[in-house]
This record gives structure tokens, C-alpha cells and sequence, in this order.
């Protein structure tokens, strides 16, 4: 509830404004001459290479294995060159809400990421973004860390457009295992100590296979004022687990994953973004879920 009036005070208390004022050759307004247009809502992303940073919560609401699972993320990124490139690095940090056991937490994977913008042009309406990003062998340590004792290669493709006072944006990403997963690290989360690990204790009836995996999401951004803005979203992945894929379950788990998201975002300048989304699961399997529900808030600043 709280949550609620805070967003009806700020649409209260923020002037509107004419968005299709100022209009640029490619058909935008005039806050296409900074980034504030093109961020991801649900991750705070500045989609342009800049130089800033953002500090994020998601929550995680009925998750398997009977747990809420709390992420804290730091993610920065850096401009190098004449600003059409970047680098960018993001760590998590996971706190699991365990029901009939012991909460833990563990530092997630870290991923180090380039931006290329080759259509260079900060004053368009349309964008095309190619990202590149690698993530990191978490340790055999799964009493300390999680995401896989593996690395991760991640190529995203990103493409938007601004009209009048909506902005639609959308990606393609394909994650792909770039070494064998550690035998003895296929439940990391599973409350079991590493040094009390065997290669026996891991999965008696299923095994975990590294698998590519292929993202397709869009969102569709409306700014009711100059400040504020709400946004809906779409995301579809195969296979639905992600990069771990658990085998010999029948029809437990789905083949693809599909999530509806929706959120609320305010601009509090060109430096500084606040975002709440909300993400709903639409496939579920018959006795198996990644999670019921979550609940993300971000606030990103440029430096």
C-alpha cells in the first residue's frame, strides 16, 4: 500500500509536460538527445552506452524447493572511446527465505559485458544496440556461491524506436555454456554443504545438462508525464529453465518459459531513474515452478 501512494504522489506532483514539443529528424522528441528514453524499465539499463550505475532488488516470491529468493545486484558501465562503446560489470548477491530448513545466501556469478552501438547517433528516435557479455565460474564452493561453477557466453541484440510519447523496444539473446558443468555442482542450492558433497548426493533420478538458450522479450514504454512513465512487457525462453536443464521429468516442466511484466518508472532528471516492476510467470508446470511471482525496484544515477 505504501508503495501505491508513493506512485499516486508523484503523479500528483509532477507537471505534465508536452512530449512531441520538440521534434528531431527521426520523428522523437526532445529527450532524445540524452538516454533517458531508451532504458530497460525492468532492469534500469541505460540501452546507449553511458557511464553510470545502478543498485537493485528483485524478490523472488514462491520459488522452488519451498523459498523466496532475495537478490541484491550492483551493475556498472563505462564509456570508452568516442562513446559508441562500452564495457559494463554486474555481480548479484542471493539470500534464500527457506521454508522447513535454514535460510542461506551466496554471491551470485559475475559477468563482464561490451556495448557496441554501430549506428552512432545520440539525437535519433530508433536505436540498435549488440552487446556481448560473459559470466563467470561461481567456484566449487556452493556453500559460498551460486550460479554454476561454469562460464557463460551471452550475445544480445537490441533494437528501439521512439514515437511521440511511447517508446517500443525489443531483444534477442542467446546464453550459451562455454565450459562442462562441475559434477559435483548441479544442486548449488540445495542446503548441502560442499565438503559434505558426493558424486552420488548431487541428483539420484534426474541430471542437470548446460543447454544454449534463446530469449526473445519487448516492452512498450508510455510516459504519461515528462518524469513518469508506465511500462508492460513480454518475455519468451526455450528451454523454460534457462542454461541449467533438468532431464528425465516427463512432462513436469514446461518446454518454454513466458512472463508478463508490467511497472511504473520515474525520472527524477537525466541522472538519476527509479523503477517498480512486477513479473507473473504464464507457464507453469504440473509440479514444478521457477517462481509464483517478483517484484523488482531499481535506482540507477549517471556519473
Amino acid at each position: 500500500m505504501k508503495i501505491f501512494l508513493f506512485i499516486i504522489s508523484l503523479l500528483i506532483l509532477t507537471e505534465p509536460c508536452n512530449l512531441s514539443a520538440h521534434h528531431t529528424p527521426g520523428g522523437g522528441d526532445s529527450m532524445n538527445a540524452n538516454n533517458t528514453r531508451f532504458i530497460d524499465p525492468f532492469t534500469g539499463k541505460r540501452e546507449k552506452p553511458n557511464n553510470y550505475a545502478i543498485l537493485s532488488y528483485d524478490q523472488q516470491r514462491g520459488a522452488k524447493d519451498n523459498k523466496n529468493i532475495h537478490t541484491a545486484s550492483v551493475f556498472t558501465e563505462m564509456i570508452l572511446g568516442s562513446g559508441n562503446f562500452a564495457l559494463n560489470f554486474s555481480v548479484p548477491y542471493l539470500y534464500y527465505d527457506q521454508k522447513d530448513r535454514k535460510d542461506s545466501s551466496r554471491v551470485g556469478k559475475v559477468y563482464v559485458g561490451a556495448k557496441y552501438m554501430p549506428l552512432f547517433d545520440l539525437n535519433k528516435s530508433y536505436i540498435f544496440i549488440l552487446e556481448s557479455r560473459i559470466g563467470f565460474p561461481s567456484g566449487p564452493d556452493t556453500d559460498r556461491f551460486t550460479g554454476g561453477d561454469y562460464y557463460i557466453g551471452s550475445a544480445i541484440g537490441t533494437v528501439g524506436y521512439i514515437w511521440n510519447k511511447f517508446a517500443f523496444m525489443g531483444k534477442i539473446t542467446g546464453n550459451f555454456p562455454l565450459s562442462k558443468l562441475h559434477p559435483r555442482n548441479q544442486n548449488g542450492d540445495d542446503g548441502i554443504p560442499y565438503w559434505a558433497r558426493t558424486s552420488t548426493a548431487t541428483s539420484s533420478t534426474e541430471s542437470i545438462e548446460l543447454k544454449k538458450v534463446s530469449i526473445y522479450s519487448a516492452y512498450i514504454t508510455y510516459y504519461l508525464y515528462e518524469k513518469v512513465s508506465l511500462f508492460t512487457g513480454f518475455l519468451y525462453r526455450n528451454p523454460y529453465e534457462g542454461i541449467e536443464k533438468t532431464l528425465n521429468t516427463g512432462d513436469r516442466i514446461p518446454l518454454v518459459f513466458r512472463e508478463a511484466s508490467i511497472g511504473f518508472s520515474y525520472n527524477f532528471s537525466e541522472k538519476y531513474f527509479f523503477g517498480l516492476s512486477y513479473r507473473h510467470p504464464l507457464d507453469r508446470g504440473k509440479e514444478f515452478r521457477l517462481y509464483e511471482s517478483a517484484i523488482t525496484t531499481l535506482f540507477s544515477i549517471e556519473f
